[in-house]
Formats: structure tokens, sequence, C-alpha cells
């Protein structure tokens, strides 16, 4: 059980790596699976709190985005771009994560990664030379192929964030658009992944835990309005430059050390 881990060290470190990576298009949990690992956890307690700590992350999520839930509700387009997006989601992620479930211990899915990050470095190129501007509207279709590929993202160790943030600039949604829209959208999955570890795991919730749950959702507050600040200030195809470029000195450098599962 978690709370048999002794001192604060490792959940706090823990939280302020889910806090800072949550919000950026790279695996949050394999980062803090490597930490956790290396710092003398046993994979099944790393994992399961590094799904726990998507909690907090939802929650600042939500303080963050209280506009755009509002939106949400009562926003009769913004409502439909969010419900296409999340009935794509479920309808592609819940039966292929059944599907490809027992086939993950054997399929690197390095490639996948790195496909992300190379249509995105394309992407943000095309944008550079061609001058594209960014629009603040998510069209059906955005919302449509943003939802398929966060359900293709349900795969463990593909970056949700980079899949969906694909989609969007593919139908050249601007920056902070994007953002907030992608984080929208996959706080119910992180909810669920939480939700699933306290429910079906039985896990254990003592006082350092709850710190470090308290230190996670201070810190991603402050970490995702910074980002959507620098979104909202940053060229469209920067940022979407950028984005590919993370994604693929991140996983490459994954895949170097041997630890990309």
């Amino acid at each position: 059980m978690l709370t048999r881990c002794l001192g604060y060290a490792d959940y706090l470190w823990a939280a302020l790596l889910q806090a800072v990576t949550e919000f950026l298009p790279v695996s949050s949990k394999s980062i803090v699976l490597l930490y956790l690992t290396f710092a003398g956890w046993t994979p099944v307690r790393a994992y399961q709190f590094a799904l726990l700590l998507h909690f907090p992350s939802a929650l600042a999520l939500i303080v963050v985005l209280r506009r755009e839930l509002w939106a949400a509700l009562f926003d009769a387009e913004y409502r439909r771009s969010v419900l296409i997006a999340l009935m794509a989601s479920f309808g592609v992620g819940v039966p292929l994560y059944w599907l490809v479930l027992a086939l993950l211990a054997q399929v690197s899915l390095v490639e996948v990664r790195l496909l992300i990050g190379a249509i995105l470095v394309a992407i943000g190129t095309v944008h550079m030379h061609w001058k594209v501007r960014g629009t603040s509207t998510i069209t059906d279709k955005a919302a449509l192929l943003s939802g398929i590929l966060q359900g293709v993202a349900v795969i463990p160790g593909v970056t949700r964030l980079g899949a969906t943030l694909l989609g969007l600039f593919l139908y050249r949604t601007n920056p902070k658009e994007a953002l907030s829209f992608s984080y929208l959208i996959g706080t119910p999955v992180m909810i669920a992944s939480a939700l699933e570890v306290l429910v079906l795991e039985s896990v254990g919730i003592g006082l350092n835990v709850v710190v470090a749950l308290i230190v996670c959702c201070i810190a991603s507050v402050g970490v995702c309005v910074g980002l959507l600040k620098l979104a909202e200030r940053t060229p469209m195809w920067v940022f979407t430059l950028g984005t590919g470029v993370l994604i693929l000195v991140f996983f490459t450098a994954l895949a170097i050390t041997g630890k990309s599962g």
C-alpha cells in the first residue's frame, strides 16, 4: 500500500513532476513511474500513485477552465464540440484498450509516439511557411478527430495531449484554444483513472499521500495558467513546431535508455 512508504520526499517530488508534465505533450505517467522506480518503489506501487496523481491535476483543470466548463454547459456550440470529442474518445478508447491490453507487453509503442511528434513538426513547418493563422472556433471535424486521437491515446505510454493537439492543429485551431479544449476533454479521463485506483485497487491514503495531492493540485494550477498564457502569446507555428520537437526529444530519450514501455 502507498501509505507504507517512508518519508515525504518521494511523494512530493512525484507530485511536482506530475504537476509540470501533465500539461505538456509528454507522458506524465511515464516520468513519474521512472522517478519512483528509480527511488526504489515497486512498479505496481509506482503505477498506482502515478494514476492517483491525475486527480489533483484534474481538479486544477476544473479551477482554471471554469469558464470553458460553464460554456460547455450553456453554450450550445461549444457543448456540441465537447460532446462530439468525448463520444469519439470513449467510442474508440474503450474497445481499443481491451483489444490491445494483452499485447502491450510485447509491442513497442515508440513508433506511434515519434510519429505524433513528426507530424506536429511537419504541421508547424507548413504553418510557418504559409503563415497560417489559427482560429478560435472548434469545428465538428476538429472535435471528432481530437476525440478519436484521445481514444487512441488510452494505450499506455501514448501522449494524450500530443495526440489531441495534433487533431486540433490539423484544423488550424489556435494554441490557446487547442490547449484549453484538450485539457477540458481530458479531465473526465484523468478523474476516471484516479477513481479506478481508489475504488478498484483499494489504495490506502495516508497523510503523506494527502500532502502530495494538495501540493500537486496547487502546482498544477500555476503550471496550467502559465502554459495557457504562453500559448496565447506564441505564434501558432512556433507552438506546434515546439510541441512536436518536445515529443520527439522526450520519447527518443526514453527509447535510448530502454524505458519506453
